[in-house]
């Protein structure tokens, strides 16, 4: 489903990925940003809102280096935390 959905999102432009609902980022999370990495090139990724060990996996699986790491949500956009399984959902610009 991830590939379908990012087979949707034109390459250009740079991408914002709110990460603050995340509780537990695991390998399909970091496929999924690299990907969004590589499509959004050569414009950053911004990653917000990581913390806790999902931030810690994204520092171990490199992607501090693909991506530029924010410590809190994206700015502009208001928090909603109505949903405790919310996924990450990307905005582009």
């Amino acid at each position: 489903m991830a590939r379908r959905r990012l087979a949707l999102i034109p390459p250009a432009g740079t991408v914002y990925v709110d990460l603050s609902a995340v509780t537990f980022g695991g390998s399909a999370l970091i496929h999924y940003l690299q990907i969004l990495a590589r499509r959004a090139a050569p414009s950053p990724l911004h990653l917000y809102g990581a913390h806790g060990m999902t931030a810690s996996v994204l520092h171990l699986a490199g992607l501090a280096d693909a991506a530029v790491l924010h410590g809190v949500g994206v700015p502009g956009r208001r928090a909603d935390r109505s949903s405790k399984h919310r996924r990450p959902d990307a905005i582009r610009s």
